[in-house]
């Protein structure tokens, strides 16, 4: 269902298409890093948005993730489009409500997102959700056939507006130059910008929420984190990839939330050859699950991993440092493309937010404090639905 019989980059198997691909790709997010428009610019404009949108609720208590979805969703709307939506738009906000129920329907499905055939048998519970993510994502991909329908229309090599524009000159060159088409097909554009969103929007939301959620839930790392930020940056001013180097505590704080929520806790892989692995037959094609989960929680990696402490990725002068077991975006040639990307858009949302407001959980009276072992699985591993007060700071 995902991968749309083997095409785009995240869910296709290994082979020649994918790794032209991936290259592509890899290739385009240069590119666009020099256009007016440039991630940096994206991000800090939907950070500001953002922060916009907290402000209304005046302090009260809310559950703030629809605010940080729009923001996120238009982070990478502007770097695939190169449009941003108003948040009232109707075909946005049905596009954010149909993201919304294939990750709530995936965490439904259980053993059938691994045995698709489950979701067709009636009495196991599974065909409501299988049909409403069905539904789901051929609204996405109806969403995504008309930005390229209308991006066609008006593409100029001169004026190169995101991902998409990059693909559809890459095609037409190939078409006039009478050259080979390989992998690069409508279906192929269409499934890889369908994966741009499926598995790059869900993530950075679910890591973002575990930030708020942690900040909320153990406001004692809040103080440190706004310190530094005070320090830094001016009244007004955004985080800069210059201002990074000097904000080491908030990038360790967004690193330790990252190994110890871990949003990807599972990576599938698939052997791509017949191999034995102490003593056991391996054929090609087999599942294999990289466990990040267990990777950053293992006492042998970590001391104390079940501890939050931002300090363990910073090195004797301070700087921020990345020890060999932090994979939260995956390891190796499958290791998720716009590793760097989410990693700018987080720092740059949590510190817009922190700058800008003191968290603190709201817990109606009589209800469990929320635990960080509240976790729903979808898209990504996401905490449960909870509630913070933002009180706005004064600097």
């Amino acid at each position: 269902m995902f991968s749309n019989n083997g095409k785009g980059i995240t869910f296709a198997s290994y082979s020649e298409a994918w790794r032209e691909q991936r290259k592509f790709v890899l290739r385009a997010i240069r590119l666009l890093q020099n256009t007016p428009s440039n991630s940096e610019t994206i991000i800090n404009r939907e950070a500001a948005t953002l922060v916009t949108s907290l402000l209304r609720h005046r302090g009260e208590p809310s559950n703030i993730q629809s605010d940080v979805a729009l923001s996120i969703f238009n982070v990478t709307c502007s770097l695939v489009f190169g449009q941003r939506f108003d948040y009232d738009n109707v075909d946005f906000k049905q596009f954010v409500s149909s993201m919304n129920r294939i990750s709530v329907n995936l965490g439904s499905l259980g053993l059938s997102n691994a045995f698709p055939l489950l979701g067709k048998i009636p009495f196991l519970g599974f065909r409501d959700a299988y049909e409403s993510l069905e539904s789901a994502f051929e609204e996405l991909r109806r969403f995504i056939a008309n930005q390229v329908h209308e991006h066609r229309q008006t593409l100029d090599p001169n004026d190169i507006r995101g991902l998409l524009d990059v693909f559809l000159l890459e095609i037409q060159r190939r078409t006039d130059s009478g050259e080979d088409a390989g992998s690069f097909t409508d279906d192929q554009m269409m499934q890889t910008v369908f994966d741009v969103f499926i598995a790059g929007v869900e993530t950075t939301l679910s890591a973002f929420m575990w930030l708020v959620f942690y900040a909320a839930r153990f406001p004692a790392l809040q103080p440190t984190v706004q310190e530094e930020l005070d320090r830094v940056l001016m009244r007004g001013e955004s985080v800069s990839a210059a201002h990074r180097r000097s904000l080491p505590v908030t990038e360790a704080t967004v690193m330790e939330v990252l190994r110890l929520a871990t949003p990807s806790p599972l990576n599938f892989r698939a052997t791509t050859c017949d191999v034995t692995l102490r003593g056991y037959r391996l054929p090609e094609g087999t599942w294999a699950l990289m466990n990040c989960w267990a990777v950053h929680r293992d006492p042998q990696q970590w001391t104390q991993p079940d501890t939050f402490a931002f300090t363990r990725f910073l090195d004797k002068e301070g700087r921020v440092t990345t020890p060999p077991a932090w994979r939260p975006f995956g390891i190796g040639r499958r290791a998720c493309l716009g590793e760097q990307l989410a990693r700018t858009q987080l720092v740059v949302f949590f510190a817009a937010l922190l700058r800008n407001f003191s968290l603190s959980l709201h817990v109606p009276e009589g209800a469990p404090l929320p635990s960080v072992e509240d976790a729903v699985l979808g898209v990504a591993l996401m905490p449960a639905a909870f509630q913070v007060r933002a009180i706005p700071r004064q600097i």
